[in-house]
């Protein structure tokens, strides 16, 4: 299946690196195998002859032994079958493969024929022994191994096929068989010796032949204490003792004793248990550690995803593990981002209510293509269940340049509360309104680029039903039918209408809306037709002028006066009651004020009938009405005067209020921006413009720390790994510097902290386990984070994160202790518990990662293999081999090694390495580590030399197979799973049984073929084509293609099946291995 590779490409493994090869303990100065030298002497003894009772000489020594079963059965147990299996898959596909197989038949057809002999001479005796027994087992055995002549058959399909029964399958039947024979040898031994039947000659051999190795295997053991004698009395060199780990403990202070920094000595010891003999087992700090009364109140990551924004939280005490920038997260959820705005504006209790919002743009950025289609917006309204999406139209005004947001309320929805802490996450005086961004769009127009230097709100009512009403004659009720002028209606009479809603808004217009009641049937020219009057009273003769009030002043209305009755064309008054107000500019109700109308009271509206100048008549009614009955009494009946009408002094129903205002942002207004931090941050519109949304396109870590007023510095330990992943080879690519930030509270801006504040970064840009440690201080000795919480958040250089690192904590208090009397094995995590000696102001200690860094005893083995590498080395690396042991011996983690030599290609020495496998685990290491290693190593190699360790390359292969089912396949879907398996494991095999690969494998094409059309439900292979990497055609001798090696382009490359396509097919067309429409083609 797979061709061999040279040497210097296997590379070194552990298990094989970790033997002690400096022991003579299996050296033979002698052989003392009592087989070997019994073979030996057969194989000699045809140049031995032997004499009579004359002293003559009678034939050579194999005479007596030659057909022996003894013989027989020491010659088969000495063959090395598996050099036998070695050497035939070598030469497979050769002509080599027949004359191997012929040999080894004809080595078993001797083997037949000597035991025949000895069992026709065996007979003679007339007697039966074990030894006869044995050696018909053999023989037996032996000839059901020899392949039969096979008979004539139907020409197969497959040539393959052909190979593996008629030549594959005898060879390996007759290997079977000598196996089981070897397997069986101290039984037959057993067997031939108690028989009884043994030549005396023989006997005699036998016995002093293992007599003669019992004396040597004793002078061959006096070599075996020669490696530890040189070591201990050449070398001087004794064991190591025992290297005690490390770990980190987390010390929680006490907040009810202290609130201030404290410190604890270095030396000061921990209880981690007892040891296996019932002795205190303790740890102690490395350094003089501070313990600052600060906690991590919570930490998270943000990161795009496609056109969203995402955040997720991570656990800080390591109870639950999270993985860093991770799409697949169940807890990730999308960031807020955009605005919140509160304002009385927004005060809107009844009604039909349409809200616009005009955020004036900065610049003459053309957004109308980012509205094009769809909007990236979401707008929510405070509501006192929380926030509520609106359905809302967002356009851009290139004219007035400006973004326009709009939605309605509406008639009989609830209106808008103020918000609350707890259900909205924000307080606020007066309701809000919330902007989000959905999606970030994807077109050129850059919406991070887009600034903004105002806000206006214009809001739109109508059919507000309950608001405040006086007339000359006292309070009323908005919702009943009421008399607008008073019952009687003289000139001056009036009515006032307002609300507290108008008050605290910059009124445009008002209007006041109802029916007309007791309105008179053919209107009020006909009522004052018989009226005396020096001008005559219509229905147009009615007006009413319109006042607003403010500081104790009523202001006229622009469009005062105004008729009190609309008419139609025809001069008769329409049912509808409208009243509408222009209001000019005024300033809004004080916050705080109570709405109740008096002198100085804002918000409210006054109607007074000004025309006609007897009002609506009803004293002039009363004066005419006397003087006309007056006259008719004494006036005869031709002279009579008509009686007057009774005026109608009419009423107003269903009275409704509506308004329009606009304002821009101002003292009662907010407005916020929703931010990654904590939510909400306030935000003042001066002379600057601002940014419409943060530019948070980037991967952050956030960190949010409380108590950290006065704290001078800033300590944090993270403890990561590396996620290893399998199923495909993906390239670890390096993370970006860390680049650290602080929220200034009072600028309300990230800063990135100075250079000389940040005094400890070794995490390699989150990448792996370190400390942070950050000084809060300036030069001035001042600090420059103000208040009690800061937050501060991590990014990378180029926005080149971290991938598959894993989160397990992150700790405040966290300190490196040693182990002082340990044997080095790894203390469990949560060991350590207290300290050795109470402390009141230390609350509680926690261990939360295990032990690491420490090495038991070095036993014999151990220092063998230590001092091996020493003295092979001489701590210099100059050859492939003393790269891959060094590396091997300093760095336990490590599993393989394998140094490519530079070439004339490249002139850089490349040192793969391997970490310990793990099933379905492609094995790769983090940048981090490498970098490591190869440091390591160049301290070691000569300064002209170039090095650099690297990870494996794994290059995908694409496999494409099209194949003809078996008429009686029933599941097709089972079939392509087992093909699918099949060419998978063919390539990575080492992946699925946990092992490491090799580097430049080659995989044979006919070797693939012949593993997918052995499967039980394939009738033939169409085609199989494989591309990726590079391939090798091995020629025959006639310069026909009889076979194609795939191999990885690159030395330290090692090929998988990326993609695997299986077409299958129930029908086939064409001759043998020739389809239609496939490789069948008629020219």
């Amino acid at each position: 299946m797979a061709t061999n590779l040279p040497y210097e490409l296997k590379g070194t493994l552990r298990s094989g690196f970790e033997v002690d090869k400096a022991q003579l303990k299996d050296f033979r100065a002698l052989e003392s195998d009592w087989r070997e030298i019994f073979r030996w002497i057969m194989s000699i003894a045809g140049d031995m002859p032997y004499y009579d009772e004359n002293n003559k000489i009678s034939g050579t020594m194999a005479a007596l032994w030659h057909n022996d079963v003894l013989t027989v059965l020491v010659e088969i147990f000495q063959k090395n079958l598996k050099e036998y299996a070695t050497s035939y898959v070598d030469g497979s596909g050769t002509a080599q493969q027949n004359t191997y197989t012929a040999d080894l038949q004809n080595k078993i057809n001797g083997w037949i024929d000597r035991l025949s002999i000895y069992l026709n001479n065996a007979f003679v005796s007339g007697t039966v022994s074990q030894s006869m027994r044995v050696a018909e087992n053999i023989r037996e055995q032996l000839r059901k191994s020899l392949p039969i002549v096979p008979q004539p058959t139907p020409r197969r399909r497959n040539f393959i096929h052909k190979v593996l029964e008629e030549n594959n399958r005898p060879y390996f039947s007759m290997l079977g068989a000598l196996l089981d024979i070897q397997s069986k040898f101290d039984y037959y031994m057993q067997q031939i010796e108690s028989s009884g039947d043994m030549d005396a000659s023989q006997a005699l051999l036998l016995t002093f032949v293992r007599s003669y190795c019992r004396i040597v295997q004793q002078f061959n053991d006096k070599f075996a204490d020669l490696p530890n004698f040189y070591r201990r009395e050449i070398l001087k060199a004794t064991p190591k003792e025992a290297v005690q780990d490390s770990s980190f403990v987390v010390v929680y202070p006490n907040m009810e004793v202290t609130r201030k920094t404290f410190s604890l000595p270095a030396g000061t010891r921990f209880n981690a248990g007892e040891k296996a003999d019932g002795t205190p087992l303790y740890y102690s700090l490395a350094e003089k550690s501070y313990i600052v009364p600060t906690t991590i109140k919570s930490a998270r990551v943000l990161f795009p995803q496609g056109r969203r924004i995402i955040t997720a939280p991570l656990a800080l005490d390591g109870t639950d593990s999270n993985t860093l920038f991770s799409t697949a997260n169940p807890v990730n959820t999308q960031q807020e981002l955009g605005w919140a705005l509160s304002s009385p504006m927004l005060s809107l209790s009844e009604g039909e209510r349409k809200v616009f919002l005009y955020f004036m743009m900065d610049g003459a950025t053309d957004i109308t293509r980012l509205l094009a289609t769809a909007s990236p917006f979401r707008l929510f309204t405070s509501g006192s269940d929380g926030w509520a999406e609106k359905i809302h139209t967002a356009s851009y005004e290139r004219v007035g340049n400006y973004l326009l947001f709009s939605f309605t309320i509406a008639d009989g929805e609830e209106p808008l509360t103020p918000c609350n802490s707890d259900i909205h996450g924000i307080e606020t005086e007066y309701p809000a309104v919330r902007i989000l961004i959905d999606k970030i769009p994807t077109i050129d127009v850059d919406i991070i680029s887009i600034k903004f230097k105002d806000i206006q709100i214009r809001v739109s009512v109508s059919d507000i039903r309950t608001f405040s009403l006086y007339s000359d004659v006292g309070e009323m009720d908005s919702s009943q039918p009421f008399y607008p002028f008073g019952t009687v209606g003289d000139k001056s009479s009036w009515f006032i209408f307002g609300s507290e809603e108008l008050a605290i808004k910059k009124i445009l217009n008002v209007s006041l809306k109802g029916t007309w009641n007791k309105l008179p049937d053919d209107g009020y020219t006909a009522v004052y037709k018989d009226y005396a009057l020096s001008q005559a009273v219509t229905n147009s003769s009615f007006k009413v002028t319109c006042e607003w009030q403010e500081n104790s002043k009523w202001n006229m209305c622009r469009n005062s006066p105004v008729q009190l009755f609309c008419t139609d064309t025809s001069g008769n008054i329409k049912e509808e009651a409208e009243f509408h107000l222009d209001i000019a500019d005024f300033s809004p109700l004080a916050v705080g004020s109570t709405f109740r109308y008096n002198k100085k009271a804002k918000g409210f509206y006054r109607i007074r009938l000004s025309e006609p100048s007897i009002g609506f008549g009803m004293d002039v009614y009363r004066q005419q009405f006397a003087e006309v009955m007056v006259h008719n009494s004494k006036a005869k009946e031709r002279n009579q005067k008509p009686v007057p009408a009774m005026p109608q002094v009419p009423m107003i129903a269903d009275a409704v209020l509506g308004y329009t205002a606009m304002d821009s942002f101002g003292e009662n207004d907010r407005l916020y921006r929703i931010n990654e931090t904590n939510g909400y941050e306030i935000v003042n519109l001066g002379t600057e413009s601002i940014q419409l949304l943060p530019d948070l396109r980037k991967h952050y870590l956030y960190l949010n720390l409380d108590d950290v007023e006065g704290l001078k510095r800033i300590r944090l330990y993270f403890s990561l790994r590396y996620m290893r992943r399998g199923s495909h080879g993906s390239t670890l690519a390096s993370s970006g510097d860390s680049i650290i930030e602080y929220y200034d509270n009072e600028a309300c801006q990230w800063k990135v902290f100075p250079t000389e504040c940040i005094l400890q970064k070794d995490s390699g840009g989150l990448t792996r386990s370190g400390f942070i440690t950050l000084n809060t201080f300036d030069e001035t000795n001042t600090s420059f984070i103000k208040g009690n919480e800061v937050w501060i958040r991590i990014g990378f250089e180029n926005d080149i994160a971290p991938e598959n690192i894993i989160v397990d904590g992150i700790w405040l208090n966290c300190f490196k202790v040693m182990g002082e009397n340990g044997d080095g094995s790894p203390l469990p995590a949560g060991t350590i518990g207290s300290l050795a000696e109470d402390d009141p102001r230390v609350l509680e200690v926690l261990q939360p990662m295990e032990g690491y860094g420490g090495k038991a005893a070095e036993d014999e083995q151990a220092m063998s293999v230590r001092l091996a590498t020493r003295i092979a080395t001489r701590n210099r690396a100059l050859n492939t081999g003393d790269y891959e042991k060094m590396i091997l011996e300093r760095f336990s983690d490590i599993e393989k090694v394998c140094c490519i030599p530079a070439s004339q290609e490249s002139n850089e020495i490349r040192i793969v390495v391997f970490p310990q496998p793990e099933k379905r685990v492609f094995p790769q290491l983090p940048n981090w580590k490498l970098s490591e290693i190869e440091q390591y190593i160049k301290g070691f190699m000569s300064p002209f030399a170039k090095v650099r360790v690297i990870n494996p390359t794994y290059e995908p292969l694409t496999v494409d197979m099209i194949v003809i089912l078996k008429d009686s396949v029933q599941d097709e879907g089972e079939v392509q799973r087992r093909l699918y398996r099949r060419i998978y494991n063919y390539f990575v095999q080492w992946l699925v049984d946990e092992q490491l690969p090799e580097l430049g494998k080659q995989y044979s094409y006919e070797g693939l073929k012949a593993w997918l059309v052995n499967d039980e439900g394939i009738e033939r292979c169409v085609s199989l084509t494989i591309t990726g990497g590079k391939s090798l055609a091995v020629l025959d001798d006639e310069g026909n293609t009889e076979d194609v090696y795939h191999f990885s382009s690159e030395e330290s490359g090692i090929l998988y099946p990326g993609r695997i396509n299986i077409e299958m097919t129930d029908t086939g067309d064409g001759i043998e291995d020739s389809s239609i429409g496939m490789n069948f083609i008629i020219g």
